[in-house]
């Protein structure tokens, strides 16, 4: 979830004036870590001081994703989501329970990506981070759940929601929270996120729960064809397990 294929960065410096600094040079952005239209909330501020802020809001035409996770810039991204009417999605959203009024009132989504985390403060439960999908779920605030990483952490992505699902969210929520509610937020659940007549056939078939670690997925289907569940993982498997 990074983004809706525009890059903010390079239609700043495409834009139809040159963007200099006092020396005649380009100025570059340190962006941290963004990527297309991920941005931290910091991020947002430092651009618009630099660039200005209608010009950075003519730049986003579809919607705005914001790293943060404390209660203090959730709130002001609702903030600035109602006073500019761009859409807003929360990636992170740790404390996104405390500011629900704030989210709900603004119909601003949270992409929650903090289930392997540790809590934050000494004095924090165990499960502070665990609770966070449930406790969204009951203030009513629309969320989806997210490893937060681009590598081999997203494999565990049905375990994320698992978790979830044992302290507290609702079984079918947590199964949501993975498949249609991403959809929804993306605005493309008339394709994805469900099956039902008409939408595109990615599938999966397991011998059990999908969000439990002992399941085996037996099929795997994307747009309709079937995937080998082959890989370098596999093949080592078979190759030792009848090692003596």
């Amino acid at each position: 979830m990074r983004g809706c294929g525009f890059d903010l960065k390079q239609a700043i410096f495409n834009g139809p004036q040159p963007l200099i600094d006092r020396d005649g040079k380009i100025i570059e952005i340190c962006h941290f870590g963004c990527r297309q239209q991920v941005v931290t909330f910091h991020t947002l501020y430092y651009w618009l001081s630099l660039f200005g802020f209608d010009r950075i809001l003519l730049l986003l035409k579809r919607y705005l994703e914001l790293i943060c996770c404390g209660e203090r810039d959730i709130r002001g991204v609702a903030k600035f989501v109602a006073d500019t009417k761009v859409k807003g999605i929360i990636v992170g959203g740790q404390e996104a329970w405390k500011a629900a009024d704030d989210l709900k009132k603004n119909n601003i989504a949270v992409v929650y990506t903090n289930i392997y985390n540790l809590p934050v403060r000494d004095d924090d439960a165990y499960d502070y981070l665990y609770e966070a999908p449930s406790k969204m779920a009951q203030a009513g605030v629309r969320f989806a759940i997210s490893t937060g990483n681009d590598g081999a952490e997203v494999r565990d992505l049905p375990y994320h929601a698992g978790l979830a699902g044992s302290f507290g969210l609702n079984k079918d929520d947590a199964l949501r929270s993975v498949t249609l509610y991403p959809a929804q937020i993306l605005g493309i659940d008339k394709d994805y996120g469900s099956i039902d007549v008409g939408k595109v056939a990615n599938l999966v078939v397991t011998d059990g729960d999908l969000l439990e670690p002992r399941t085996n997925v037996k099929y795997l289907f994307i747009t309709g064809r079937m995937i080998p569940l082959t890989s370098r993982h596999t093949e080592l498997f078979d190759s030792y397990k009848n090692r003596k």
